[in-house]
C-alpha cells in the first residue's frame, strides 16, 4: 500500500497556493487513481478528470453536485509520500 497526498489548487472560487509540505488530505491505497477515487466517495464528489504529470504526480479534477447551484470544479494536486516526505 502507498500514501498519497492531496493538496487543493482551486476550490471553484480562488486560486490557492500549493503548499507541498502540508497536503489537505492522505490516503492509503494500492495505487494513484485507486486513492482518487477513495478521495472522491469520502468527499462526496464525483472524478471528472485526470492528468498525468511529467514528475509522476497527477492533478484530479472533481465537481461536488449541489441542487440548484453551479457545480464548481475543485482541482487538486496528487502525489505519492515517500518516507523521505514524513
Amino acid at each position: 500500500m502507498n500514501k498519497y497526498g492531496f493538496y487543493a489548487e482551486f476550490d471553484g472560487k480562488q486560486s490557492l497556493p500549493v503548499e507541498i509540505s502540508r497536503p489537505e488530505e492522505t490516503m492509503i491505497s494500492e495505487t494513484m487513481l485507486s486513492s482518487i477515487k477513495a478521495f472522491a466517495r469520502k468527499k462526496g464528489t464525483e472524478v471528472i478528470g485526470v492528468d498525468e504529470l511529467k514528475d509522476g504526480a497527477m492533478r484530479a479534477y472533481f465537481r461536488k453536485k449541489k441542487w440548484f447551484h453551479k457545480n464548481p470544479e475543485i482541482i487538486y494536486y496528487v502525489s505519492e509520500i515517500t518516507d523521505r516526505d514524513s
